[in-house]
Formats: C-alpha cells, structure tokens, sequence
C-alpha cells in the first residue's frame, strides 16, 4: 500500500540499502540511483517522508563519521563524503524550513483523534485486521495519518509484524 505514511518509510528502506551499498560494497551503480528517491522525497511535500529520510541521513552520517574516527574504514572517497555531507545538509535545510511553517493545532487535535479512534477500530480485528480499503469504506470521513497505525488497522498484528521485520 501505498500512501504519504508508507511512502516515507519504504523511501528511508530504500535510501538506507543504497548508502549501504554506496559505502560498504562500493557500488558504484548504487550511487547513480541515489539522487531518483531523494528528488522523490523532497517532491513529495511530505513533512513525515522528509523527517524519515533527515533521519536516515544523520544517523548514517554518525555511523561513517564514527566508523572513519575509529579508523574502521580506512579510507572514505571524497566526493562520497562531500556528496553525502551535502545531501544531509540540504534535506536538513529543507525539513527545518518545513518546521519553521506553523502547525494548526486543530489538525494535530483531530490527527490525534483520528489515531485513537483508529485504534479503537483495530481492537475489533486484532490479529488479520480490517483489510487494506475496509476502514475507509466504513469510515471514509477519516483518514489514519499514521502509516505504522494504517498498517496495525489494515493487516493487524500479525500483518503489522511481518511489515516490522522490514527494519
């Protein structure tokens, strides 16, 4: 499935399978795919896709800087390092933009709602869940913006575990 939620969580999957293969296999085709799901995230208008792949980014960035500090790797490529270091700073440039843009508190109120009521659905068929467009169907007035709590209501624990087992 396929929604802003989810889009942000299968875009950090992929960006962090490419740094991998980027930094620890020295793919160099990897590298040419990089720039496709990060021009993806900042398309999106996503403020959750960019808060995941700022995540990503700076988390990966720690794990190099200390793996170079500890002389683990022995030699990082500069225009890998540069690149990265300035995708991060350009993500994060972008997500704290996005940050500075007032949030309504009327729609952090009804999110929170929509969330609690959601959960109160879920309990209803906790182990294979609703199905993927049941909770719409039947509540179409709502909409979950939660992609981990969309998942737990569509596919139930059971559907929402094997979907953790991803990370």
């Amino acid at each position: 499935p396929m929604d802003y939620g989810n889009f942000g969580l299968y875009l950090s999957i992929g960006i962090s399978y490419l740094l991998y293969e980027i930094f620890h296999t020295r793919n160099r085709l990897a590298g040419l795919f990089l720039p496709i799901p990060l021009l993806a995230t900042i398309i999106s208008q996503s403020r959750s896709t960019w808060a995941a792949i700022g995540l990503v980014l700076t988390i990966f960035m720690i794990y190099q800087l200390e793996q170079f500090r500890s002389h683990k790797i022995s030699h990082i490529t500069p225009w890998i390092f540069w690149g990265f270091l300035g995708t991060v700073i350009a993500v994060l440039a972008l997500f704290i933009g996005r940050i500075l843009i007032r949030i309504n508190p009327l729609t952090l109120e009804s999110r929170l709602s929509n969330i609690i009521h959601s959960l109160d659905i879920f309990l209803r068929a906790p182990f294979l869940g609703l199905g993927r467009y049941t909770f719409y169907l039947e509540y179409g007035d709502e909409i979950i913006h939660n992609g981990f709590i969309n998942i737990l209501v569509a596919y139930g624990g059971i559907g929402f575990l094997l979907f953790l087992s991803i990370y």
